[in-house]
């Protein structure tokens, strides 16, 4: 009895280990196979691979090849084709030019713009207008230079194409030229510049040509102030201040009167 435990404790020891064995057998296989796993590396000329199902990609720009075709300009540049189409089948001046271009439609950004840069001589429209109306009913210089301002022409171009047309007669009225009216008023009286205006326009000259011979019949104002000065102290007693105001009140300006007020020795 004493034998058969002894072989059974015996076999029952083998058997654990034949057991151990085995697990012994399986872990170093293990071992080995993660010792000899290379580790992942960066490898710097790997191309990048496709992003997983659900990952965010963002979008590479895209850009027009051909640019507009709508451009700020596009009226503007048409309006100045019109416009020099216009100006080369009839004669404007630069306000009837904006007018007949706003009434074909072009803004009036666009139509002064095309006014602005269409090249035109003005002072020669003025007298392309004067040669095609004078003879029918504009006979004399004054009307024709009221014709073309009427037209749009600014006072110089008109005098400038009224002249072309009527050299000899310029400024005609019934009291006569009207720069020779300025001269015997300056040669006779001593006269203000505004003075001067108001009597040519009392003899019947428009407001312009009063101004325009004022502007150019040579008269010194400054003289005339201490010429005047002189003729009102004939007949009365001034102060300084006194005879500055009734200069100023002939028409004089301060600085005119201020001096000829102190050539006269007030």
């Amino acid at each position: 009895m004493k034998k058969i435990l002894i072989a059974l404790l015996c076999a029952a020891m083998a058997m654990v280990f034949v057991a151990c064995g085995e697990d012994n057998k399986q872990t170093p296989t293990s071992a080995t196979q993660a010792a000899t796993q290379k580790p992942t590396t960066w490898n710097p000329t790997q191309k990048p691979t496709t992003p997983s199902q659900g990952a965010t990609l963002v979008p590479t720009p895209t850009y027009a090849q051909t640019p507009s075709q709508a451009s700020p300009d596009n009226g503007s540049q048409s309006a100045l084709e019109t416009a020099r189409m216009y100006l080369n089948d009839g004669t404007y001046s630069y306000q009837t030019l904006v007018q007949a271009l706003q009434n074909a439609g072009f803004s009036y950004d666009d139509a002064v713009y095309a006014a602005d840069n269409c090249g035109a001589d003005w002072e020669n429209e003025a007298w392309n207008a004067a040669s095609e109306n004078a003879g029918y009913y504009i006979s004399t210089y004054n009307e024709m230079v009221e014709f073309l301002q009427g037209m749009g022409f600014t006072y110089e171009q008109a005098i400038y194409g009224a002249s072309k047309v009527y050299p000899d007669s310029h400024s005609e009225d019934d009291g006569g030229d009207v720069m020779a009216a300025a001269n015997d008023y300056v040669s006779r009286f001593a006269i203000s510049r505004s003075d001067l205006v108001s009597r040519l326009m009392n003899d019947g000259y428009s407001y312009d040509e009063a101004e325009d011979a004022a502007s150019n019949c040579g008269a010194d104002w400054y003289s005339e102030a201490v010429e005047a000065g002189a003729q009102e102290l004939i007949y009365d007693t001034y102060s300084h201040d006194g005879l500055v105001s009734r200069l100023m009140n002939l028409g004089f300006t301060n600085a005119q009167a201020e001096y000829g007020a102190t050539q006269n020795g007030v």
